[in-house]
């Protein structure tokens, strides 16, 4: 498992009690291993961008980030197949630097929701729509995923402190328009909750991802 950064509805250690595997690999952002360690995982390791390490035939590489706190993204490879998680991040001018390390991505996760904080001057802290739209032209992903589309606070939450760049219907309709205009050779798949995605890597072999 790999974990961008602190927020709950990421890093929800009420739920991640449950999971039986407490020796399952987890990659954190580094600072907030305490967490997880005290629910009982032994097996965490805290990263910065551009640090590595492996799940058994899987490499996870850190990548740069940015959100309302600590963020890491993340690029998984295994069997000639790789995956970009981006996390909550928004578009920074670092993300750049992931295609220079990885020539080809096979799928990229990308947050589209647009979120705002009001009470900071309205201040944008992960990519919309169009910002992933973008990513995707610098990356070239052969697929995209959009991801957390949705998503509430509660009314009073969301009335008085936060803001959405539109419906979920009206952001994956927004994110296929985009990255048809500046990334034609990427495929966007809008999947619903727990949906795999199955492509072939380079002809060959098989990469998944789920939503």
């Amino acid at each position: 498992m790999v974990v961008s950064h602190g927020h709950y509805d990421h890093y929800d250690m009420q739920a991640f009690r449950a999971y039986p595997d407490k020796q399952v690999p987890l990659a954190v952002k580094r600072g907030i291993a305490k967490m997880a360690l005290k629910a009982g995982f032994t097996n965490v390791t805290e990263m910065d961008a551009w640090e590595a390490t492996s799940f058994g035939p899987i490499t996870v590489t850190a990548a740069p980030g940015k959100h309302g706190v600590p963020e890491t993204t993340y690029l998984l490879q295994a069997g000639g197949a790789a995956v970009y998680f981006g996390g909550d991040t928004l578009l920074i001018p670092e993300l750049s630097e992931i295609g220079a390390r990885c020539q080809q991505i096979d799928v990229a996760l990308l947050a589209i929701n647009g979120l705002r904080i009001r009470p900071a001057g309205n201040r944008k802290v992960v990519m919309d729509a169009k910002d992933a739209a973008e990513l995707c032209r610098i990356l070239q992903p052969r697929y995209a995923v959009p991801i957390h589309y949705s998503f509430t606070g509660g009314r009073i939450v969301d009335t008085l402190f936060l803001g959405y760049a539109g419906s979920p219907s009206q952001l994956t309709q927004e994110f296929q328009q985009a990255t048809a205009l500046r990334s034609p050779k990427t495929s966007v798949r809008v999947l619903a909750p727990g949906e795999p995605l199955a492509i072939q890597a380079d002809g060959r072999g098989g990469a998944a991802a789920g939503n």
